[in-house]
């Protein structure tokens, strides 16, 4: 994305990830990087996030080679915490989800869909409405 801005603007490369880190200093934007771990199969970045209690935690998404992929994983001290996997109405738990959370030993793995009055666990996975995920979140 950063190739893209550079060339439209026509600026050089160190310009753009200096504007880009200034934004993200001033929390105007922040991004979301692969969780890479120390597995080989996983594509790997760099930023992180840090929280109000001193805790390294970071906002990533999951994706391998074989482009499988979920949504949203939230690391603590670099340990899997919980693991997200958002779909339109698709109850049935999304198998990227379940095998990255079974091989990271991800302690909570939630799938989250439209419908409203959804609460249940199927297989591990919490599968619930965004309402509630996000209600639990605050």
């Amino acid at each position: 994305m950063d190739s893209l801005v550079r060339e439209d603007l026509g600026v050089a490369h160190k310009t753009i990830t200096h504007w880009v880190q200034i934004l993200e200093e001033l929390y105007y934007h922040f991004r979301i990087t692969p969780y890479g771990a120390r597995h080989s199969n996983f594509l790997k970045k760099e930023p992180k996030l840090y929280d109000c209690l001193g805790y390294r935690a970071e906002l990533q998404f999951i994706r391998n080679k074989r482009g499988e992929e979920v949504d949203f994983i939230v690391t603590i001290d670099h340990k899997p915490w919980f693991a997200v996997e958002l779909k339109e109405s698709d109850e049935t738990p999304a198998r990227s989800l379940l095998e990255f959370g079974a091989q990271l030993k991800v302690p909570y793995v939630y799938q989250v869909v439209r419908n409203t009055q959804k609460d249940m666990v199927s297989h591990g996975v919490h599968i619930l409405s965004a309402e509630k995920f996000l209600s639990g979140l605050i």
